[in-house]
Formats: C-alpha cells, structure tokens, sequence
C-alpha cells in the first residue's frame, strides 16, 4: 500500500504536471507527500554573482527553489493532501535517491524534462527501489 509518496520538482512545466498528478494520486490513497526541490551544487552561482556585481545571486536562487516549494505545497493542502517541503542541496539524482530512502517512500513521482536534467531521470530510473512514475513532458499545443 502506498503511503508516501516522494515527489521530485523543479520549474519545469513536468515537474508541475508531475505535481499534479502526485496530489492526485495522494489525495485518492490518503497518502503523505514529501515535496523535494535539489538545488544543483556549482559555480554558476558564484559566476553570475561576479558578472552582474549582485552578491545576493545565492539568496535568490534559494527564493526562487523555495517559490516552487511554496507553490506546490499550496496545490497540496488546497488539495487536501499534507505535503512535507525539503529545499535539498547538491547532485539532484544523488539527493532525490537518498530522500526516498530516508523516510521510507513508497514511490518516486518525478516530471521527465526536455532540458539538462534528463539525465536526472535516468540515473533516478537505473539506481531506484522504489516505484517510480515518470511523467512526461505536457504535449505542444497547436
């Protein structure tokens, strides 16, 4: 039976239909959710704050991971479903692999991107426990 589920987000548009889903499927099961945003560990950071002359390019990045936190705990609670929030730093795959073992997920739910992070998924897929539900990329409008 699952009881809770681990959902991975970014800003992707994925990552939301994979939300989405996740409260859905949360909501119907009377499962817990454990919301886990992975912010990447590189010099970009330290890169854009020398280029632009804004020492604050670290907080910002923080608010901007905590906006999309925010934003899908919202969608949870509105939902029903209590979310547990977890602004996680370092390697997203290694992070969201760990955060699925720590507090006994019963399943991964993640959003497969068209972007950088696809080899998230992957490594996410070959290495997992657990069940996991890959959501793809919403389909182009015409």
């Amino acid at each position: 039976m699952i009881q809770r589920l681990l959902l991975a987000v970014d800003d992707s548009p994925a990552a939301l239909r994979a939300a989405r889903l996740a409260i859905d499927l949360a909501a119907r099961l009377n499962a817990r959710l454990l919301v886990v945003h992975v912010v990447r560990d590189h010099g970009l950071t330290d890169v854009v704050a020398r280029a632009t002359h804004r020492p604050d390019a670290a907080e910002r990045r923080a608010d901007a991971a905590e906006s999309v936190l925010g934003h899908v705990t919202r969608l949870a609670e509105a939902a029903g479903v209590k979310a547990e929030p977890h602004l996680l730093g370092g390697d997203p795959a290694t992070r969201i692999l760990d955060a699925a073992r720590s507090p006994g997920a019963d399943m991964i739910v993640m959003g497969r991107s068209t972007r950088r992070d696809r080899s998230v998924t992957a490594h996410v897929a070959e290495f997992t426990e657990h069940p996991l539900l890959i959501v793809p990329v919403p389909p182009p409008r015409h």
